[in-house]
């Protein structure tokens, strides 16, 4: 009887202790980002919100380059039909 309970013991314990350490290393799962305690999942939200900013930035930008290269062309015409008129 005396070694079931001596087996029965080691098990309990080792459970315990896996449990320990799952919550030891579930707690220890967090970073500091921006001044703020952030799990795994709240990373990938903050990096999917990233990657959608700045995929809108990339567009403006690109709309902002197409405006600039409009605004070249139409100085150059303005400038090459000014001189056809001197």
């Amino acid at each position: 009887m005396k070694k079931y309970l001596k087996i029965a013991s080691m098990i309990l314990v080792v459970f315990v202790l896996i449990f320990i350490g799952a919550g030891i290393g579930s707690s220890g799962a967090e970073t500091t980002v921006h001044d703020k305690k952030m799990d795994i999942t709240a990373l990938d939200k903050e990096i999917s919100r990233i990657k959608k900013e700045t995929s809108s930035l990339k567009k403006d930008r690109d709309e902002a380059k197409a405006i600039i290269d409009k605004k070249d062309s139409a100085q150059k015409e303005l400038v090459d039909s000014e001189a056809k008129l001197k």
